[in-house]
């Protein structure tokens, strides 16, 4: 596996989220500013694009973010989820970060609790799926 890590969004990265967000799951309105300060992701098995993810930093919340996390259909149940994040985490603790946020859906909150992350906050409606605010100390 080769991750690529990009400071503009990548069509690989745009496909991805594309055939992930929009055709399977339904989201309507995937792309937005945050793309255009995020640091991008993609990872590869054998050339072809597997993974995405994105990191920016949330001058309002004043914190990083990590997001848009997405497996291709074909690739997934293989840990290539929790090697996509965990290359995510690298990028925060490379630029100084100690904790790592995730808004994730609910359904993938047991996901990200194998990966250590913890849930806080209340669950609230993004795109009309509920979401939940999940945290995760990174050790330097």
């Amino acid at each position: 596996m080769d991750i690529r890590i990009s400071d503009i969004l990548p069509q690989d990265a745009k496909d991805i989220r594309i055939a992930v967000f929009v055709d399977e799951q339904g989201f309507y309105d995937e792309f937005d500013k945050d793309d255009d300060a995020s640091v991008h992701l993609v990872a590869y098995i054998e050339n072809k694009a597997a993974a995405t993810a994105r990191v920016f930093f949330d001058k309002v919340q004043n914190r990083y973010i990590i997001g848009r996390i997405a497996v291709v259909k074909e690739q997934r149940k293989n840990g290539l989820g929790a090697e996509i994040v965990r290359a995510a985490e690298n990028v925060i603790k490379e630029r100084g970060g100690g904790t790592a946020y995730i808004h994730a859906q609910q359904r993938a909150v047991g996901f990200y609790r194998k990966i250590g992350y913890t849930a806080f906050g209340e669950t609230e409606l993004e795109q009309g799926y509920p979401h939940t605010w999940m945290k995760k100390a990174l050790k330097p």
